[in-house]
């Protein structure tokens, strides 16, 4: 799934830039950074949080949650867990320093 602006070969690669793309099978989702914390919002019921090492971090109930890494976790990443068992995977978000950071 890629976030675009608009319907042009330049809002596309702009996209891809900024790394507003995510891989799914199903659930939407909507990844991003806010106040030092990872977030999103979706439909899928399930929302967990792992670190570089894949431990999950933070678990919790959707349509939305976030999460403050630590500077241990070098980045994190979201899996979205549909009713069905689809999946929605963010891109890594990393940690630099104490703040997570758009790819």
């Amino acid at each position: 799934m890629v976030r675009v602006e608009g319907l042009s070969p330049q809002a596309l690669r702009r996209a891809l830039l900024q790394g507003a793309v995510y891989a799914s099978t199903g659930p939407l989702a909507r990844f991003g950074v806010r106040e030092g914390c990872v977030f999103v919002e979706t439909a899928a019921p399930w929302i967990r949080f792992y670190d570089a090492h894949h431990r999950l971090r933070h678990e919790a109930r959707g349509p939305e949650a976030s999460y403050e890494p630590r500077a241990e976790d070098r980045f994190v990443r979201v899996e979205c867990v549909g009713r069905s068992g689809a999946r929605a995977w963010s891109n890594v978000f990393w940690v630099v320093g104490a703040a997570p950071v758009l790819p």
